[in-house]
């Protein structure tokens, strides 16, 4: 016997293994399908879907397992299932089908008796996943503890159901509740259990939240279930020992009533018969004192009370007492009279049929109500705090972002309304320590920007004497307030003018500050009597030596001799500059040397150029040919060089002028990036001319 229960649990279990799998290859199939699709192909997924798992809750019901003459299936964990995991039609797809599908099963042996209540339940269950999924879960699959309960709420309002759809038998609708309530709760719930963990521990969904902290829906759900099961036990319990008191009691006072008409009624006459009945199956015995069987209406005249199972040894008269009757558990009482000894029992089945009956049916109803309590708690705490929560964090995300314009406003109740203020105020506060500290910056970067300007020329025409031999003009426009780009010029004596452009790494403060160190150095160096390479030489070793952030600088810097127009110069991985002769701007072909501060013990090597009178020079950084317009293209050397020419016959003003207004057409309104300097050198002949304006 123990064999064959043990075959028929593992078959159901078997069976539910096989549902899981089915479930589970239906769910990665349609998640490649919704990946390449996406909503398109929404209502034909459902509908095939829905079909499929109605088709299952049809097998199921075919297929169900026979324990004891109940038959075990998983028919409801089908439509919830299709509701839960792939969506509210399909749910109620699968329910429909499977229902109809249970109505007419009794055609090819399905049963009679159970027919309404399970098309009922397996209708409902559909429905009811698709209503939790649509209105509960944001049409999201919900967690294994959460389908866990709702499948096993399902098979027990199936249950009810039956007591309900067939009140005339309550004695045969107990006996099926019975032998299959807890197989078919216990299969239906793990089915659906199974079938969502094996889903989760694949999902990407799963992973990534594995990764972070628990939701706190999460945290609620079980602390919510773990209190509602425990509430649900305690009043289970308690109505079940209230129950069996109520019937110990009450068979107490039946027996006692029963053993005291017999007794009188031997009393009176001096005879009494045991025919009586004491519910279904109890009655009244009477033995004499040997214990031989006097009367006992079920045939066992003569034969002794040890023969039916009762013994009397030890048991006072009137004390209820468990034994053996007739083969059945029973409650006995007894009393003496003279030599006739009176016993009236009742079986214990019958006992407590009505506290099993009423056990069960509060029970079940403690479970839907429970569960709809549960439902109800779960739907206000997702609706009134968890959704106020997540409207606060969006509007924190945007905070935390930089938009301190946002104003955080929920104000469902008191303390979300406190908790808005508190985080409005902290934000105001904020803003304003923002707003003093821009300012103080804004200062300090003005100072910055004043001083790193007054290390600039500012004067045009800065030699006077000279006019008639060069003109010289530079301009600076940074990125930020203050930048890593330079100019320089200055005469060395009465023959030689030194001039540079340079573009230190990076931008900003850092970029300035490395930029004054530059400038300073190379100038203390050349000013010592030395040749250009020779300064870039002694520079760039004392910038290696300092130079822990690592920065670098290009630089292009000449000397010219005024009475020859003879330049020697170096650079330094800086940008050629173009030089207009004849009338025409070219880019200057020459070699280039590594940037200052990249490494050390490196040699630059002097180059050399003859200007003649009527020669230009246009040195320039990157930040001009780099300047990029909306699509991202690059201002470029060949749009340079076509301004360039076209204003070859201008002032340096006006061909700074001139490239500068030619940079802001081309970029429009993006903005300026990268720091912008030009120096225009115009060679008039090593004697004194008539001046032109720079």
């Amino acid at each position: 016997m123990e064999w064959t229960m043990l075959m028929d649990y593992g078959r159901l279990l078997l069976m539910a293994l096989l549902f899981d799998g089915v479930v589970y290859l239906v769910y990665r199939f349609d998640s490649k399908r919704q990946k390449q699709l996406g909503r398109a192909d929404f209502w034909h997924r459902q509908i095939v879907i829905g079909i499929l798992f109605g088709i299952l809750a049809n097998l199921a019901t075919t297929f169900g397992i026979d324990i004891d003459g109940a038959i075990i299936n998983v028919r409801d964990a089908a439509p919830l299932c299709a509701g839960l995991i792939f969506g509210a039609p399909a749910g109620i797809i699968a329910g429909m089908i499977g229902g109809v599908g249970r109505w007419f099963a009794i055609y090819w042996g399905a049963g009679t008796y159970t027919r309404l209540a399970c098309s009922i339940s397996t209708v409902l269950a559909g429905v009811l996943a698709a209503l939790l999924r649509r209105k509960l879960l944001d049409d999201k699959k919900p967690t294994w503890t959460f389908g866990l309960l709702i499948a096993m709420v399902m098979e027990v309002f199936h249950m009810l159901m039956i007591f309900i759809t067939n009140m005339g038998d309550i004695q045969r609708d107990f006996a099926f509740v019975r032998q299959c309530s807890f197989p078919m709760i216990i299969i239906n719930g793990l089915c659906v259990m199974v079938a969502l963990l094996a889903i989760a521990a694949n999902s990407e969904e799963c992973r990534v939240r594995s990764k972070g902290q628990q939701r706190i829906v999460q945290t609620f759900e079980r602390w919510l279930l773990l209190c509602v099961t425990i509430a649900f036990l305690v009043a289970s319990v308690f109505i079940f020992i209230l129950q069996t008191a109520l019937a110990e009691k009450s068979i107490d006072t039946i027996l006692g009533v029963q053993v005291s008409d017999v007794s009188r009624a031997l009393q009176a006459s001096g005879e009494a018969s045991a025919n009586g009945h004491i519910g279904t199956s109890g009655g009244i015995i009477l033995a004499d004192a040997s214990g031989r069987i006097l009367s006992d209406g079920r045939g066992a005249t003569g034969q002794t009370l040890g023969d039916i199972g009762i013994d009397l040894q030890g048991v006072e008269p009137g004390v209820r007492f468990e034994s053996q009757v007739y083969h059945w558990d029973a409650f006995v009482l007894y009393s003496t009279l003279g030599d006739t000894t009176i016993i009236a029992y009742a079986p214990i089945d019958e006992v407590f049929f009505t506290r099993d009956v009423s056990a069960y049916v509060v029970a079940f109803m403690d479970v839907l109500v429970f569960a709809a309590l549960y439902i109800m708690v779960y739907s206000l705490i997702k609706k009134k705090v968890v959704a106020n929560i997540q409207e606060i964090n969006r509007s924190l995300a945007q905070i935390t972002s930089g938009n301190l314009e946002v104003t955080v406003d929920v104000r469902s109740n008191a303390e979300f309304a406190s908790l808005s203020d508190d985080i409005n105020v902290t934000v105001k506060t904020l803003k304003q320590y923002i707003a003093d500290a821009a300012e103080r910056i804004d200062q300090e970067l003005a100072f910055a920007r004043a001083v790193q300007a007054s290390a600039l020329p500012d004067t045009f025409k800065p030699f006077p004497d000279y006019a008639g031999m060069f003109d010289i003009y530079a301009t600076m426009d940074t990125a930020k307030e203050v930048g890593g780009d330079f100019f320089d010029f200055y005469l060395l004596d009465s023959d030689h003018l030194v001039f540079l452009v340079a573009d230190v790494s990076g931008k900003g403060i850092p970029a300035a500050m490395f930029m004054m160190t530059v400038k300073t150095l190379l100038k203390s160096v050349v000013e010592t009597g030395v040749g250009v390479a020779e300064a870039m030489t002694g520079a760039n070793e004392e910038l290696c030596a300092g130079n822990d952030e690592g920065m670098f600088v290009t630089a292009w810097m000449g000397m010219l001799e005024i009475s020859t127009g003879e330049v020697r110069f170096v650079n330094a991985g800086h940008n050629p500059p173009y030089l207009k002769k004849s009338g025409i701007f070219k880019p200057l072909e020459m070699r280039r040397n590594l940037v200052l501060g990249a490494m050390e013990g490196i040699q630059y090597a002097e180059q050399r150029l003859t200007l003649t009178p009527g020669d230009t020079l246009f040195l320039y950084t990157d930040g001009v040919t780099e300047a990029t317009d909306g699509s991202n293209t690059l201002y470029g050397e060949e749009r340079l060089e076509g301004v360039l020419n076209t204003h070859f016959e201008d002032s340096g003003s006006a061909l700074t002028g001139a490239v500068t207004a030619d940079i802001d057409a081309f970029v429009g309104d993006v903005a300026q990036f990268d720091d912008i300097t030009m120096l225009v050198l115009k060679y008039k002949g090593g004697t004194q001319n008539e001046a032109v304006e720079g």
